[in-house]
């Protein structure tokens, strides 16, 4: 977390942060369930419930994956934009 949060001020971007119950509202929408991320976190995904979290809270519309979760040995990342309306 700390790497992000100097990340996040270098880029003057604000960083957010979601818990388990949250995420798990998506639950439904994910391309993958991990079993593994419910052990350690408590909820099925979390890049792509991040993403489709974040989007419903900064434009108030329901969110849809525009890409999926990438994954590498280091990070995983998934993108969310609002739903056409």
């Amino acid at each position: 977390m700390p790497g992000l949060q100097a990340l996040a001020r270098e880029l003057d971007l604000a960083l957010a942060g979601y818990d388990a119950q949250g995420l798990g509202h998506y639950d439904g929408e994910l391309s993958h369930r991990s079993a593994l991320t419910w052990r350690y976190t408590g909820c099925h995904g979390v890049a792509e419930a991040s993403a489709l979290a974040h989007c419903r809270a900064l434009v108030g519309r329901t969110p849809r994956l525009c890409v999926s979760r990438l994954a590498s040995a280091n990070a995983t990342v998934a993108l969310a934009c609002p739903a056409p309306t």
